[in-house]
């Protein structure tokens, strides 16, 4: 009788805990996109300190990555996630800033 009533009860914890961990990776991809987007400021701070970069790109670049914060940081508040498809575009635009970067040095 054991062995029938065990999987009875772990299968709806098991469909409870399912959601969750869908959540925790999405989650993930926004405290992804964010650290991404502050390690990239710090860079570019560090670019115009050294003067491998001009203060009014750098002015452009911090925008740029603003913009991606802010946007990451509103779906997410929102919609409590961030699609797929968000998070690949915003994601290239940082590494269309990096690019930018790499270019001017």
């Amino acid at each position: 009788m054991r062995s029938t009533l065990s999987p009875s009860i772990l299968f709806p914890l098991l469909c409870l805990a399912a959601p969750l961990q869908a959540q925790a990776t999405v989650g993930t991809d926004s405290d992804y996109l964010q650290q991404r987007a502050a390690t990239l400021n710090d860079r570019i701070d560090i670019a115009v300190k050294e003067h491998h970069l001009t203060r009014k790109k750098a002015a452009k670049l911090h925008l740029s990555v603003g913009k991606v914060q802010t946007e990451a940081g509103h779906l997410q508040t929102v919609n409590g996630a961030i699609s797929r498809p968000d998070a690949d575009r915003m994601n290239q635009r940082l590494t269309d800033v990096e690019r930018t970067m790499t270019h001017q040095q």
